[in-house]
């Protein structure tokens, strides 16, 4: 996304490319790999994360992200999320 819309590239670090095969869903490992994802920023001292999903943005909600800006790219509806990170 941040080559075709590159004013987003004022935010980051990005969590991108989440995802599991449809047999694997509703399973929980979306959600795991966004809390080890989430863990590793903290120890790396970010205080916040973005990510754009144009499919998952109730899995991300129910996650504690927060939507602050929304799109259409090519006829996909985007929305941008974002994560304030409590220190550990």
């Amino acid at each position: 996304m941040l080559d075709i819309e590159p004013q987003f590239n004022i935010y980051g670090p990005w969590l991108a490319l989440v995802y599991t095969t449809t047999e694997n869903r509703n399973k929980g490992y979306g959600a795991l790999l966004c809390e080890k994802i989430e863990e590793h920023a903290k120890e790396l001292k970010l205080k916040e994360i973005y990510l754009f999903t144009h499919t998952a943005e109730s899995l991300y909600i129910r996650l504690g992200w927060t939507p602050f800006e929304r799109l259409a790219i090519k006829d996909i509806n985007i929305v941008v999320m974002k994560k304030e990170l409590k220190p550990m």
